[in-house]
């Protein structure tokens, strides 16, 4: 007994100012003197003690796919990991009434005082279930071009019945091609919901002698005139998306939320006479518009560092004088690293019509862009 209390003693003051693996390693070989355990079993009770104990949490189960969804923490709190494990409906409920009997084994590794868990499993009434560990951060930010293949603008304004459409491309000469900043925001509140946040800008401008009369806004522009033109759009997604079906591959999800389009288009005229510069007039317009916005997506997990998505969003409104759609695809294959870093690309396509009317003024937007991402994932 007085040796047991002298070793309890020494230990106590040899676990002073070491680190957390250098105390697993003194408490396991103390285990193994005094307890008489194997070196397995004294290191899986040292880890306990110096860590805590792993626990399940925030389980979230889904029907269809007959899978949990959670987290692995311990007691101590030194560490939590996104997991899931699959059991099915008729033992699932009864389970999560009594998550508190299972037993939760850990294998894992510690580096620089970090837990690197390799391998999990939940016993419960003697049937072990095999855990998938889920390597997701909670705060993701996309940052990355926006490369602009294509561009095809359809513009008719017009006052007093007076007016006609316009292709910006065509008749004003502006370019195709363009690219543009990025940007993607995403907050994981759980393996069920997630919210999303997105912006990019696309500026287009050119100066051209048009070669051709055309009337915009009950303006009437002759053949010869030297025009400055400008067409911006800058884009706002806010989506919320809910997991509906959850695999350990497959995530088909419904998305809703808020797609806010600013059109901002405008165009000086002057004419030169006699060498001399004359100028004629000038018409800009600026809408923006917030449009609530469905859709649906689609995740697969290729492999542990590959993952191929699409969604799709979708809106369509017609109230008063003002009517309009937006459909906005998104098809995108990323690699990731690690949970911090990752790369992705992709194709996205949005198409815009608006309708307005106001007064003897009237507006008709049919615009189509399509191009590829690029982009770099970190992760939080």
């Amino acid at each position: 007994m007085m040796r047991k209390i002298l070793l309890s003693t020494m230990l106590c003051i040899s676990l002073f100012g070491i680190s957390d693996e250098e105390k697993v390693v003194a408490l396991s070989k103390y285990l193994v003197k005094t307890k008489g355990l194997s070196a397995k079993e004294a290191r899986n009770e040292a880890l306990a003690t110096v860590y805590g104990k792993p626990v399940l949490k925030d389980l979230l189960y889904d029907e269809n796919s007959e899978i949990f969804f959670g987290k692995l923490s311990s007691t101590k709190d030194n560490f939590e990991q996104d997991i899931s494990f699959y059991m099915p409906k008729e033992r699932a409920y009864e389970f999560y009434d009594n998550k508190d009997k299972a037993i939760v084994a850990v294998s894992h590794n510690i580096k620089d005082d970090d837990i690197l868990i390799k391998k999990v499993d939940v016993k419960y009434k003697g049937i072990e279930y095999p855990v998938k560990i889920i390597d997701v951060p909670t705060y993701t930010l996309k940052i990355g071009g926006y490369f602009v293949g294509k561009q095809n603008t359809d513009f008719k304004a017009t006052k007093n019945g007076i007016g006609g459409v316009i292709n910006l491309q065509d008749i004003l000469g502006m370019e195709q091609k363009t690219t543009t900043f990025r940007m993607d925001m995403i907050y994981r509140l759980n393996a069920k919901h997630k919210f999303y946040l997105s912006y990019y800008d696309i500026k287009n401008s050119n100066n051209k002698i048009i070669s051709e009369d055309f009337t915009f806004d009950g303006h009437e522009y002759k053949a010869g005139a030297d025009i400055s033109s400008y067409f911006n759009t800058t884009i706002y997604k806010f989506v919320y998306e809910y997991s509906a079906y959850k695999t350990n591959k497959l995530d088909l999800l419904f998305r809703a939320g808020l797609h806010t389009t600013t059109i901002d288009f405008g165009m000086d005229a002057s004419i030169t006479l006699d060498d001399n510069s004359k100028y004629l007039y000038a018409d800009s317009l600026n809408v923006t518009a917030p449009l609530p916005i469905v859709g649906i997506g689609l995740n697969y997990e290729l492999s542990k560092n590959f993952n191929i998505g699409y969604n799709v969003d979708y809106f369509y409104l017609s109230f008063d004088k003002i009517s309009g759609s937006m459909t906005d695809t998104v098809l995108a294959l990323e690699y990731k690293y690690n949970k911090n870093i990752g790369l992705g690309i992709g194709l996205n396509g949005t198409k815009i019509t608006v309708d307005a009317e106001d007064g003897a003024s009237k507006l008709k937007l049919n615009h189509d862009v399509a191009g590829a991402i690029c982009y770099v994932i970190l992760g939080y």
